[in-house]
């Protein structure tokens, strides 16, 4: 996904019904399992379970990941029939963008995608994992240090790492598809590239990284110690268990601000009794920026991200979602993103 921007629309003000769902019900707290909700059942599926392992996509294109990811994703719950990756002409950044497709016709009203929270990235996934206690100690609570951002990243680069997770179709055919080398956040000091900025946008890419290695710093190099069999559990190391040298080349700054500038590329924010929650939903973070009449909300009754449209949309055309007008968040250069105002964020609505 080549989204390069993290949108919010100030128009949108949310509340999640208390009685309906309470705060850690639907993101996960203490005294939750220690495995996303559906990682048993779905093991069991001799159709699933062998693409939780790396091993399976080792050797796969990007074109041959995300063929499989839609034959994957109804069997993970995620619901989207009539939508696919293409890739789209931008002649304001003259280059090819992917993005998602209608595979079919869509019809007004109808549902475009629908994804469980089970299979959303989230605060309930760090927090229902052995990654618990570390999300506490650096994202949770007045004392936090860190953004929730920051620990998902985190919760990213060691599922990715694993022989073996839930987790790992969604990273090898969607997270890693997104290259994160065109965001101005993961630029070194002197890159050649910001010189091609304007003084505002070598500001923004130099603001953007700085939050990003502070966050880092905030972590590292104590959790090393801290969290050191959390941040190993389950990673392919040489040795058993993992060696610190090779914990600190897997959870290097460059690679934390990588992974951490494209979950910002391509997060949602739910409001929640007064406190933002992001979260990616697999799938429907494919929508770029634009405005082809999609609506996207959180069902709390189903609990589930769900993308509908409100007019209908021919096959082959791309799916897009306005992400917002207004621009507060500067971490991600919005340049890059065609008639998209700067450094918004985009916002779900409950239902």
């Amino acid at each position: 996904m080549t989204r390069i921007d993290t949108l919010r629309s100030a128009s949108l003000l949310l509340v999640l019904p208390v009685a309906r769902a309470g705060l850690f019900d639907l993101f996960g707290g203490r005294g939750s399992s220690s495995s996303p909700r559906t990682a048993q059942s779905l093991a069991q599926d001799p159709t699933i379970a062998p693409w939780f392992r790396a091993g399976a996509w080792t050797g796969l294109n990007a074109s041959e990941r995300a063929d499989r990811w839609f034959e994957l994703s109804p069997k993970l719950g995620i619901n989207c029939p009539k939508v696919g990756i293409g890739y789209f002409w931008y002649p304001s950044l003259g280059a090819k963008l992917r993005g998602a497709a209608a595979t079919q016709n869509i019809m007004r009203g109808e549902e475009v995608c629908a994804v469980p929270v089970d299979q959303m990235l989230s605060e309930f996934s760090v927090g229902n994992s052995s990654l618990r206690d570390f999300m506490y100690a650096y994202a949770k609570g007045a004392s936090a240090t860190v953004s929730m951002k920051a620990a998902m990243a985190i919760f990213v680069i060691r599922e990715g790492a694993k022989t073996s997770s839930p987790y790992i179709p969604y990273i090898r055919a969607m997270l890693d598809g997104h290259d994160p080398d065109p965001i101005p956040a993961t630029w070194v000091k002197g890159d050649p590239r910001l010189q091609k900025l304007s003084a505002y946008g070598q500001k923004l890419a130099a603001q953007a990284r700085a939050r990003a290695l502070r966050q880092y710093t905030a972590m590292f190099p104590a959790a090393l110690a801290r969290f050191r069999g959390a941040l190993a559990d389950g990673v392919a190391c040489k040795a058993n268990p993992c060696a610190v040298d090779e914990l600190q080349a897997l959870y290097s700054s460059q690679r934390f601000v990588e992974v951490y500038s494209v979950l910002r590329a391509r997060d949602w924010v739910l409001d929640m009794h007064g406190e933002e929650r992001p979260f990616l939903a697999p799938t429907v973070d494919l929508l770029n920026f634009g405005q082809v009449g999609i609506r996207a909300s959180y069902d709390n009754k189903r609990a589930a991200f769900v993308a509908r449209t409100v007019q209908p949309i021919k096959k082959g055309a791309e799916l897009l979602f306005y992400y917002g007008n207004f621009c507060y968040d500067d971490a991600i250069r919005c340049a890059a993103r065609p008639n998209a105002t700067p450094n918004a964020q985009r916002r779900a609505t409950p239902r």
